[in-house]
């Protein structure tokens, strides 16, 4: 299955390693315009726009015309760049909004035998926002939180039913080389997150007035 998109589609529920696997999510980094002023900047990645690849007429005719010629010359086994895979894999990651809550407060630990118990993240998780979010009909008790913590794509690796700590004791249910994240990190990182803010920002706005220009 092949899908355009000027904009990525958000997924409805949580993707797993069957969907992992066939997805594949490739940036179409040129663009196409008629725009005189961005077009004269001789951008590597900026085409003049054909009006006639628009028309009805043409659509229909040449609809079907990639996916043609990927059967009939494609190879059996494709390759995926490392970039396309990392870009997957963040894609993948951000449709998930536990695992987007769970690296805002939690961090993989150098420590050895560090360790997390679910129902503490689950604690954490009633206490925050996307909690609060949440129609209470969709607040999810502790077993099928622990449940979507242990079929997480990204999370799943680290889950431990029984987690030996010592030799006379064990914990249950705990994802293992995490730790919560302390509130200097959340600090830093949310300086980090308004930096890059502000970077789009000015980065927008530098280009709205080159275009101006």
């Amino acid at each position: 299955f092949i899908l355009e998109n000027n904009k990525r589609l958000k997924f409805d529920g949580e993707a797993g390693d069957a969907e992992a696997r066939r997805l594949v999510d490739v940036c179409f980094e040129t663009t196409f315009t008629d725009d005189m002023e961005l077009f004269s900047k001789n951008l590597d990645n900026v085409f003049w726009a054909e009006e006639g690849l628009k028309t009805q007429e043409f659509k229909k005719k040449h609809a079907c015309a990639l996916f043609k010629y990927l059967i009939s010359n494609a190879p059996r086994k494709f390759y995926i760049a490392d970039c396309v895979k990392e870009r997957t894999d963040e894609y993948i990651a951000s449709n998930s909004d536990l695992f987007v809550w769970f690296k805002d407060n939690y961090i993989e630990s150098e420590e050895d035998k560090s360790y997390i118990k679910c129902k503490h993240i689950y604690d954490d998780y009633k206490e925050s926002n996307e909690w609060e979010t949440l129609e209470r009909k969709n607040r999810p008790k502790v077993n099928a939180f622990v449940d979507d913590i242990r079929s997480n794509k990204h999370l799943k690796m680290y889950y431990k039913d029984r987690y030996k700590i010592s030799q006379t004791s064990e914990v249950n249910k705990v994802l293992v080389g995490w730790r919560a994240k302390t509130d200097k990190e959340k600090e830093e990182d949310e300086d980090e997150d308004e930096k890059e803010d502000k970077n789009k920002e000015g980065y927008a706005e530098k280009w709205r007035n080159e275009v101006i220009k």
